[in-house]
C-alpha cells in the first residue's frame, strides 16, 4: 500500500467537483497506465492524503487501438469530445482544422487544456495508459498521416432523412482504426473527394443529424461492438460437455 498527498488540480478536481472526504475509495490510475483503490485518509484546506491500494495485478485494460481524428467544434463541445472519447479507451485524439472548423488561431492555444481534461477523465474512468492527444492539424497532413493498414472511416451527416445506420459488415482487430469526424454541418464537398482518395470508407449512424459531441460516441462503441463480433470467440469443449 502507498501513500500520497494531492494538491492543485488533482485536490481541486476530488474535493471540489467529485466532493470527496475522508473514507472515500475511488478507482484510480497512473499516467503509466497502473491503477489502484484510492482512499481519503484527510481532507486539508488545499489537499488530500490518501492511500492506493493495487487492484488486480495493477495493470489497466490497453488503449484500443483506434484514432478519433475530430475537426475542431466550439469549445465546449470539444472539451466533451476529449473527456468522452478518453473515457471510451481511444489510443489517440488529433484534432483537425476544416474548412468549417473553428479557426487554428483558436485551437492551437486550447490543446494545453484538452490535455488537462485527457489526464483528468483517465484518472476517473480508471483507463490505461493516457490517450496523446495531439496539436492541431490540417485535414490534409491528417490523411497523409493515416497508415496505409489502417480501418479508416469517415462519419460524415447524411442530408435529413436520407440515410440510415451504414458501418462495415466487419472490422479487422489485428489492425488499428481511424475514425474522422466533422464538424457541425459535416465537411465540405471537395474535402470529402480528397478523404475519399486517401482510402476512407464513408460511413452514418442512421438518418438524425447528430451534435459532434454525440456523434464521437456513436462512432467509437459503433467500431467496438464491430471489433467483439470479429474477435474469436472461445469455443466449448464437446469432448467435456459429452461426459
Amino acid at each position: 500500500m502507498h501513500t500520497a498527498v494531492l494538491t492543485g488540480e488533482d485536490f481541486h478536481y476530488l474535493a471540489h467537483v467529485r466532493r470527496l472526504g475522508p473514507g472515500d475509495t475511488i478507482p484510480a490510475s497512473t499516467p503509466d497506465g497502473s491503477r489502484f483503490a484510492m482512499t481519503v485518509r484527510e481532507r486539508g484546506r488545499d489537499r488530500l492524503s490518501v492511500t492506493l491500494r493495487p487492484i488486480g495485478d495493477g495493470a489497466a485494460p490497453p488503449a484500443l487501438p483506434m484514432t478519433v481524428a475530430q475537426a475542431v467544434v466550439k469549445p465546449a463541445a470539444m472539451d466533451l469530445i476529449v473527456r468522452q472519447a478518453t473515457e471510451l479507451g481511444v489510443r489517440r485524439i488529433v484534432p483537425v482544422l476544416t474548412e468549417r472548423s473553428m479557426p487554428a488561431s483558436h485551437a492551437h492555444p486550447r490543446l494545453p487544456r484538452w490535455q488537462r481534461i485527457g489526464r483528468s477523465a483517465s484518472q476517473q474512468s480508471g483507463r490505461g495508459p493516457l490517450p496523446a492527444i495531439e496539436a492541431p492539424r490540417s485535414l490534409a497532413d491528417v490523411l497523409q498521416a493515416t497508415p496505409g493498414t489502417a480501418g479508416k472511416l469517415v462519419f460524415q451527416p447524411p442530408p435529413r432523412g436520407d440515410a440510415d445506420i451504414d458501418l462495415p459488415d466487419a472490422l479487422d482487430p489485428a489492425h488499428p482504426v481511424w475514425l474522422l469526424l466533422g464538424p457541425e454541418g459535416g465537411f465540405a464537398g471537395p474535402e470529402l473527394d480528397h478523404i475519399a482518395g486517401a482510402g476512407f470508407r464513408r460511413c452514418a449512424l442512421g438518418a438524425t443529424v447528430l451534435r459532434a459531441e454525440t456523434a464521437v460516441v456513436a462512432a467509437v462503441m459503433a467500431v467496438r461492438l464491430l471489433w467483439h463480433r470479429a474477435a474469436p470467440q472461445p469455443q466449448p469443449d464437446l469432448g467435456e460437455a459429452m461426459r
